[in-house]
């Protein structure tokens, strides 16, 4: 009798350890807890992240030319300012604010970061185009401010349009629609003066 009952002692034991290891084990690879994870998706994008993205359309005459200007900070605001003609004394500059989501943000974000915009030394070529449209970009993050100039050398082009094309599609497309209205109708009474 003992000895059955010792043995079935022994088989107990040996299950009770079997089973510790393996719980052990599941909870090893458990992730961590969702607040942890929350945290670590916030954290994603530095709370200092800010964009100033400027485009400027090829020199022509008034009122033909346009630029724009998208600001974008970390806290999901962002800020079109639109000049429907060339910047200064009786030139409209018009602004619009738009907002979007932390999704959106780590998206572009992770657009920057796949493209090396903190890593890279942006350099600008010897020669361009005189007059042609241009584009540039400062970016600050982690404290450290990072500036892509216009006509970047010819190795680092397609990762600074895909930076670009990301940033753009940022601002929703009924701003777009209301500010090329507005300059359609400034071009309008631009001619009747």
């Amino acid at each position: 009798m003992r000895t059955l009952e010792g043995g079935r002692r022994g088989i107990m034991k040996s299950f009770f350890i079997f089973f510790s290891i393996l719980a052990v084990f599941i909870i090893s690879l458990c992730p961590t807890d969702s607040i942890s994870q929350e945290k670590n998706v916030m954290e994603a994008v530095p709370k200092d992240f800010s964009i100033e993205y400027q485009w400027i359309a090829a020199s022509m005459p008034p009122p033909y030319h346009y630029e724009f200007m998208i600001r974008v900070k970390a806290l999901g605001e962002g800020e079109v300012v639109y000049w429907p003609d060339y910047p200064g004394p009786g030139t409209p500059e018009w602004k619009e604010n738009f907002t979007f989501t932390q999704a959106q943000l780590e998206q572009l974000y992770q657009v920057m970061e796949s493209n090396n915009l903190f890593a890279e030394k942006w350099q600008a070529q010897e020669r361009h185009i005189v007059g042609g449209s241009h584009e540039f970009m400062t970016a600050t993050a982690n404290r450290k401010k990072i500036q892509i100039p216009a006509f970047v050398i010819p190795e680092q082009t397609d990762r600074v349009k895909k930076i670009y094309d990301a940033l753009r599609v940022l601002p929703p497309k009924t701003i777009w629609t209301k500010l090329e209205t507005r300059r359609q109708e400034y071009m309008k009474a631009y001619k009747k003066r």
